[in-house]
């Protein structure tokens, strides 16, 4: 037995007992996509009517609120 082949996640120990047992499969191998130099444009989502309704309702309080506080009714 040769030592440094002889441990199961060796690839040559796995093509040998493969070849020795043709039960076991061999590992498929996993590809996959490097990342690349181009940079990707994200495109923003437009907000919805709530969104949009919601910061005007908070804008128009607080300048409610302000001018009040300036009138002297605070």
């Amino acid at each position: 037995m040769n030592p440094p082949n002889s441990h199961p996640s060796n690839p040559i120990h796995k093509a040998v007992m493969a070849a020795q047992d043709p039960k076991i499969k061999t590992p498929k191998r996993v590809r996959f996509k490097l990342p690349t130099d181009e940079v990707e444009v994200e495109q923003k989502e437009k907000p919805d009517n709530h969104e949009i309704n919601k910061t005007a309702v908070i804008v128009g309080s607080v300048a409610v609120v302000g001018l009040l506080y300036v009138s002297g009714a605070f």
